[in-house]
């Protein structure tokens, strides 16, 4: 799946809740179960970044003020290391240039603490349709790139197959032919051993031409 993130063995998308209130903690990953999400806690940014290097999760919901690193800081974190991640921050007092800031690092979203299930079911659904967007606009932007690099490579062997049969097969073809008609010609002022000998370096060398013509029928049936 390469840089795309896995889903639990169930097939739901997996959420990560940092939080250092332990309550607050609980009381998001019981609402997210309950709208059918994996969700699993850290008590910190420490601690999120070690389960993220342990298993990437989809989405992260953060609190901004915690005591070892504050939200906005394991974002920049998360955005630089697992950019393909979504976060989401939590915050008891947002304040709007806190909001914008943010969003220029990478947030998706706010929400009010205490956290409310409604406006969490709600966050959470555009958050996974925007992404469901983005990783479908991703993987077919990388399909395009893909399918560019398999047409340029197909043109750079159609030039070579070219090359190859205008440069040298069909000069090599000339070559052979003229060998076979001087080798005819040669055989018809000798006699015995000698005539025979000639006799089978011809038979070889027209051999050679019949596959020479057969090879470059090939190339220029590929050219064109």
């Amino acid at each position: 799946m390469g840089w795309f993130s896995k889903k639990a063995t169930s097939g739901k998308t997996r959420v990560l809740v940092v939080d250092d209130d332990a309550l607050t903690r609980e009381i998001c990953m019981k609402f997210l179960g309950e709208l059918g999400y994996e969700a699993e806690g850290a008590r910190g940014g420490a601690d999120a970044l070690d389960q993220l290097g342990r298993g990437m999760k989809d989405i992260i919901i953060t609190d901004v003020i915690m005591p070892d690193m504050d939200g906005k800081a394991l974002l920049r974190q998360i955005k630089q290391r697992y950019p393909h991640s979504d976060v989401i921050l939590m915050t008891a007092s947002p304040n709007i240039v806190d909001v914008i800031v943010s969003m220029k690092l990478g947030a998706y979203d706010y929400l009010i603490k205490p956290v409310n299930k409604d406006m969490l079911e709600l966050t959470m659904k555009r958050c996974l349709e925007k992404r469901t967007l983005r990783l479908e606009r991703d993987a077919e932007q990388a399909l395009r790139k893909k399918l560019e690099i398999v047409a340029e490579r197909m043109r750079q062997m159609e030039k070579d197959r070219k090359i190859l049969m205008d440069d040298h097969g069909v000069p090599l073809l000339k070559l052979v032919k003229e060998v076979e008609g001087a080798l005819g010609k040669a055989s018809n002022g000798v006699a015995g051993q000698d005539r025979e000998e000639l006799a089978a370096i011809r038979a070889r060398v027209e051999e050679l031409s019949r596959h020479l013509k057969t090879l470059l029928d090939f190339l220029a049936q590929k050219v064109s």
